[in-house]
């Protein structure tokens, strides 16, 4: 009955007196356990603290409670399980917390309305929907779900939703700054309101409205209903804060009985125990008086018996204690001999001290001389596995060296072979009688392209053997900017020939290592990069620093033509060239990986044919 009737005054507008018949009725509830009253009761202190009062923590927390309750009913009470999370879904908007979570609550709501065919609750769902829009700036979004809950409260011809939705639509037209279409729907929400008598919305339709006369520039409409709003606003906020007044005054008389019956409950359990304590202590006293008169006739009758075995005691322990005389001087004898016998047991246990520190001595040495054998066994065995592991490694680079060495030297004997075999050749016609001036002196030109060509290759075996013999490993800290920078200096002529795209991405701009051979190998990519480029397309070389797994590693990227990487050999290989109809010795990338081994590093090579390159050297730091 108090549910009702508190429901019926917040229907009314009385928040305070329906909150006040709310809370007698909860208590109700609450003693009788009645968990879907609690859950009716809890919603409505949500609508109540939402709608009237304004407290949204509050409404969110009453409604939480109502939704668990619901929830947790093996009966499923649907449409007040959606009706809650619409409320919910208005805190979220309203305060902006949660709009995602808005989202699933309007959605959930939306499924239960359609199934159980309820208009209301689904025109009210479309509506928080388009706020929820509205709120996101989703605002064709928001309009398409405000008139969805428009044709819904036109088909139940309830007005108030009507005009709240119309209130709402013509808000997202002042956002987006359509002024006519603003002004047309709040006029309509502000006489849909005016009808429904439904004042919270008429205020907001004349602030609406004063804010379109005042994008209109129209300052005389827009104070008149700026002026009416304020009146309104001031006449709804001595309405709620009456109300909130009367809210604190119920909540105050509500604690203040609260504390009265507390008050009573505790005097009537403390009279309870003082009755029940006088009980206790006169049962307790008249116990013991009777067990008081046990005791002396008893007592009484014993002493007589007492008195005769005392007698008897008496003689006993007459008789006992010249037996214990007797075992007194017994004992004194026998404790004389024990005291010598102790004596000679501390003489015998000193010696046998001594001698178990004399073995404990012994122990600890026999065991530091075990620990020391075994820690020289396990050196043993770790300097045998390393000793073992270097000559694998010291094998290992033997046999490469002299693989090498093989190929260099028969590298060595072809490519000397064939200038030393066209000198003695073209020497031989020379020395010929009738040999004419005219090819005497072209036989001299070809003879001397053939000895520049010998020394040239005499040139490039003595760079190989002074990579070979480390002659230009000494480390400095080289500034990567500037090694660059000279380097593409020295290839300016061709870089202002072809204009390539040069980027670069430095990450790492020093480092410590042999600067020479640094040098070499920027260069000779970087020349390779402009050699062997893409004539259809720009050319574009990518220059990268950067660190790898404590290596540091330089990266030339190209789209040049590309190499094939099956068979690196051909790639690094003396003498050996990828592509035949551009001039080359074959040596740059030879060089290159020479200088990188004599460093401890290594290159990669990712390429595909006619669409580029990436060369990576890695040095370690």
């Amino acid at each position: 009955m108090n549910n009702r009737l508190g429901d019926y005054h917040r229907q009314d507008g009385d928040y305070v007196k329906g909150i006040g018949y709310m809370t007698q009725a909860l208590q109700i509830a609450e003693r009788m356990q009645d968990s879907i009253e609690m859950a009716h009761i809890y919603r409505l202190f949500g609508i109540a603290y939402y709608d009237g009062l304004k407290q949204y923590e509050l409404a969110k927390d009453y409604s939480l409670k109502a939704l668990k309750i619901y929830e947790n009913q093996k009966k499923k009470d649907y449409k007040n399980i959606a009706l809650t999370k619409n409320r919910l879904a208005r805190v979220d908007v309203i305060t902006y917390q949660d709009l995602k979570m808005a989202h699933q609550y309007v959605s959930q709501s939306i499924k239960i309305g359609k199934s159980l065919k309820d208009n209301q609750l689904l025109g009210w769902s479309f509506n928080l929907r388009g706020e929820i829009n509205a709120r996101e700036r989703q605002y064709d979004s928001a309009i398409f779900h405000f008139e969805q809950s428009i044709k819904i409260f036109q088909e139940r011809k309830e007005i108030v939703g009507i005009a709240y939705n119309q209130l709402q639509i013509g808000n997202v037209y002042l956002q987006q700054g359509n002024n006519e279409k603003a002004f047309s729907v709040l006029q309509q929400a502000m006489l849909n309101s005016q009808k429904a008598n439904a004042k919270e919305f008429l205020k907001e339709a004349y602030f609406g409205l004063s804010k379109v006369y005042e994008k209109q520039a129209d300052y005389k409409n827009a104070y008149l209903y700026q002026r009416q709003y304020y009146q309104l606003k001031d006449s709804i906020l001595n309405q709620e804060t009456t109300q909130q007044l009367a809210l604190i005054q119920v909540q105050y008389e509500e604690e203040r009985q609260k504390t009265k019956i507390a008050l009573l409950e505790k005097e009537k359990l403390l009279a309870q125990e003082e009755k029940r304590s006088y009980l206790i202590i006169f049962a307790g006293s008249l116990f013991s008086i009777l067990v008081v008169l046990f005791i002396v006739i008893r007592n009484n009758r014993q002493r007589a018996k007492t008195n005769i075995i005392l007698q008897q005691k008496k003689q006993e322990i007459e008789k006992q204690n010249r037996e214990l005389q007797q075992n007194k001087e017994e004992i004194e004898a026998h404790n004389e001999e024990l005291r010598q016998s102790k004596e000679e047991i501390e003489t015998q246990r000193d010696i046998l001290t001594e001698q178990n520190k004399k073995l404990i001595e012994a122990q600890n040495t026999i065991k530091q001389q075990h620990k020391e054998i075994k820690y020289r066994n396990d050196n043993l065995e770790k300097e045998v596995d390393e000793r073992t592991r270097e000559l694998k490694t010291t094998v290992q680079n033997l046999l490469k060296q002299n693989q090498t060495l093989e190929q260099f030297s028969y590298i060595i004997s072809h490519n000397l072979r064939s200038p030393v075999a066209r000198i003695q050749g073209l020497v031989n016609v020379i020395n010929q009688e009738y040999t004419s001036s005219e090819l005497r002196n072209q036989l001299l030109q070809h003879l001397s392209y053939s000895s520049l060509m010998l020394d040239n290759i005499i040139k490039d075996l003595t760079e190989i053997l002074a990579v070979r013999k480390n002659l230009n490993t000494n480390k400095e800290y080289i500034d990567i900017k500037q090694l660059i920078a000279e380097e593409l200096e020295k290839l300016e002529k061709e870089i202002q020939e072809i204009n390539p795209l040069i980027e670069k991405q430095i990450m790492v701009i020093s480092v410590f290592s042999a600067k020479v051979y640094l040098q070499n190998i920027f260069y000779n990519l970087m020349s390779n990069a402009i050699k062997y480029r893409h004539l259809s397309r720009r050319l574009h070389i990518i220059i990268k620093t950067s660190v790898e797994n404590n290596h540091f590693c330089l990266s030339v990227q190209d789209n040049g033509l590309g190499v094939d990487t099956s068979d690196t050999y051909k790639i690094f290989g003396m003498y050996q060239r990828g592509h035949t109809h551009i001039e080359g010795k074959g040596l740059g990338l030879y060089l290159v990986k020479t200088q990188i081994e004599a460093m401890n590093g290594y290159i990669e090579v990712e390429s595909t044919i006619n669409e580029g390159s990436i060369f990576k050297v890695y040095i370690p730091l």
